[in-house]
């Protein structure tokens, strides 16, 4: 006969201890209580004794509990604070009678903040080519990685340049299909009467200048994934033919009369609203709600400051030189709209090494970044005939900047700090100096 062995777990097994206890409680106090009515006694003191026998019992055992559980998460949560850095936010409020942080919001905190880590780390491992700190873009990612493995129709929208294609390279190279084809299709960038023959290829002698036979991007790509980029410029006739394709999963040559099987996924691009173009008549309503089977949107750089200075420091290295960047040109770069996104920074970075030796400083940076020198402001403010004199003006500018970078940073000191290319206990000293308090700045942000 098999040995049988019962587990029972410690979130099953405390509870029924203490159910044990309460059953026990009330045999022993009824069972005493009918023991001294039937001797004429009062009933007081043998209930008070098992009550606070069990009641002491109760307590020690809640205490071995509290310190068998609480013990491990408390060290946990000192591996890391002393990790992390827990310097990295503003210091809690939510503080004890003593001066101490409370067990649970420490706890919470400190939960939180491995969430954190163990969700960059798989961001990291599934996207290492992409370049992410903000919650929206790890959020956008992890959207991504559970999206990939189907064959659904994916519509990436965001600005341009945001990094479209390289979020549909993201969802070939985490589906099924990451061994066969990925092909890219600018339909902006292809003349009107091309574009069927790219997409669909042609027969020989179909045009003038068909000389031979041509494959079309759809048989290029067979097995695996078609991107189709800024498909909101695409024709109107050129749609329905690519609604037949992504219905009847096959295509017509341009010249032929043969129907190809296709097997391919697609992924479209846009920096166009096409619900407006929909319904503006600009765009296919059965084509879109064909392409938009899942939707991704990505934020725009200006909505995700704390990816700059990371972003800077890998185009820095892709451009091979031993540049570092000075505290006034990084702020000009945080506090920039950047209409062009990604692509804009990346453009401003590589020209800025090639002016700069050591140090990137403001003069290498677009004339449109002078007009936010702060510099200028401390001159004006020292000029303007106030009492001030140069040394409070800069202790103005200062905090200027510090309460800007935090904002930007998201109340997070560690990333204030390299925002400002200072120490963080630079930058702690600082915020006390100037009595700044973090704690409302991060709740002003929501």
């Amino acid at each position: 006969m098999r040995n049988l062995r019962l587990y029972i777990t410690p979130l099953v097994l405390v509870p029924l201890v203490f159910s044990g206890m309460s059953v026990l409680a009330s045999l022993l106090i009824f069972s005493s209580t009918r023991a001294a009515i039937q001797q004429h006694q009062d009933p007081f003191w043998p209930v008070a004794f098992w009550t606070l026998l069990v009641s002491t019992f109760a307590f020690l055992f809640g205490l071995l509990v509290v310190w068998m559980f609480l013990r491990p998460i408390r060290g946990l949560s000192d591996a890391v604070e002393s990790f992390a850095g827990e310097g990295d936010e503003a210091p809690s409020k939510s503080k004890s009678v003593n001066g101490r942080d409370d067990d649970l919001v420490r706890f919470k905190r400190v939960s939180d903040r491995v969430t954190e880590l163990l969700s960059r780390m798989e961001v990291k491992k599934l996207f290492p080519d992409i370049i992410e700190t903000c919650t929206s873009m790890r959020r956008l990612l992890s959207l991504v990685a559970r999206i990939a493995p189907s064959d659904a129709s994916v519509l990436v929208m965001g600005e341009s340049g945001t990094g479209k294609e390289l979020i549909a390279q993201s969802l070939h190279g985490c589906s099924d299909r990451a061994d066969h084809p990925f092909v890219a299709v600018n339909c902006a960038g292809i003349p009107e009467m091309l574009l069927e023959s790219e997409l669909f290829g042609h027969e020989k002698g179909a045009f003038t200048g068909a000389a031979q036979r041509k494959l079309g991007k759809f048989e290029r790509a067979q097995g695996g994934t078609v991107f189709l980029d800024e498909i909101g410029d695409m024709p109107l006739n050129t749609q329905a033919k690519l609604l037949r394709v992504l219905q009847e999963k096959e295509i017509e040559r341009v010249g032929g009369t043969a129907t190809i099987p296709v097997d391919v996924r697609f992924v479209a691009a846009t920096n166009k609203k096409l619900s407006q173009m929909v319904a503006e008549g600009a765009f296919r309503e059965d084509l879109y709600f064909r392409i938009n089977a899942c939707s991704l949107e990505i934020p725009p750089l200006r909505s995700r400051t704390e990816d700059i200075p990371p972003l800077i420091d890998f185009f820095i290295s892709q451009m091979g030189v031993d540049t570092v960047i000075s505290p006034t040109a990084m702020h000009l770069l945080m506090i920039h709209n950047w209409p062009g996104n990604v692509r804009e920074l990346k453009n401003v970075i590589e020209t800025a090494c090639v002016l700069a030796e050591s140090s990137i400083e403001p003069e290498h940076l677009p004339s449109e970044f002078a007009g936010d020198i702060c510099p200028m402001k401390v001159f004006q403010t020292v000029s303007s005939g106030d009492d001030k004199g140069i040394d409070q003006a800069m202790e103005e500018m200062e905090k200027s900047l510090i309460l800007s970078a935090l904002r930007q940073a998201g109340a997070v000191q560690k990333h204030a700090a390299r925002i400002l290319g200072i120490k963080e206990r630079s930058l702690w000293h600082r915020i006390s100096k100037y009595k700044i308090d973090v704690t409302a700045i991060k709740e002003s942000l929501g």
